[in-house]
């Protein structure tokens, strides 16, 4: 319910400002006050809907938007960024094992991957989110330049955002595809900080 306060799709507030000033036109054509003023308050209920959906950012776009900060600073090399969005706790994973255990870990495996493979360039293909509860995943599919291949190299990840006392914080990435690589291979090409 909270999703169509403060992310309503576009038609939302279209279709109530449609039946604010419908009722508006009617009262006035029939003279009848009260319905011009219903339909004025509609109307302005519509305005608010609109500018509340724009305004407020609603928990998944904290997490779409972090994700993309996690990204960007991965692309810039800004590791007191990327040190700042992790939780101290969180890990990286594949499919089959944790690959690096804590926001330390991370964040030398990353700088040696960006430095190992050139990696630079990056952007987001595709990104889509859902919400279970005190937990937000978003799953980003990406396309680098690497200047040990020096194509463009499709990556997938799924980040897994969770609620706590002091707000939404990243706890764990899973890698789901580098290049081709998917599965028990995706392990060995993660390096070692």
């Amino acid at each position: 319910m909270t999703e169509l306060l403060f992310d309503p799709p576009w038609y939302l507030p279209a279709v109530v400002a449609a039946l604010g000033i419908y009722l508006f036109i009617h009262g006035n054509r029939r003279q009848d006050s009260k319905i011009r003023a219903v339909g004025a308050g509609v109307a302005l209920l519509a305005v608010a809907l609109f500018f509340v959906g724009r305004v407020m950012e609603t928990d998944r776009e904290i997490a779409e938007r972090r994700s993309r900060a996690v990204v960007d600073a991965v692309e810039k090399h800004d590791w007191n960024g990327l040190r700042n969005l992790l939780d101290p706790k969180a890990s990286v994973a594949v499919p089959n094992g944790v690959v690096y255990s804590n926001r330390d870990v991370i964040v030398g495996g990353a700088q040696a991957a960006t430095e190992q493979f050139g990696v630079k360039n990056i952007r987001i293909l595709s990104l889509t989110s859902r919400q279970d509860d005190t937990m937000i995943t978003v799953d980003i599919d990406a396309l680098s330049d690497q200047g040990i291949t020096g194509q463009p190299f499709p990556t997938s990840w799924q980040f897994e955002w969770q609620e706590l006392s002091g707000g939404w914080t990243l706890m764990r990435i899973v890698c789901l595809k580098i290049g081709q690589e998917t599965g028990e291979g995706l392990r060995r090409t993660f390096p070692q900080p």
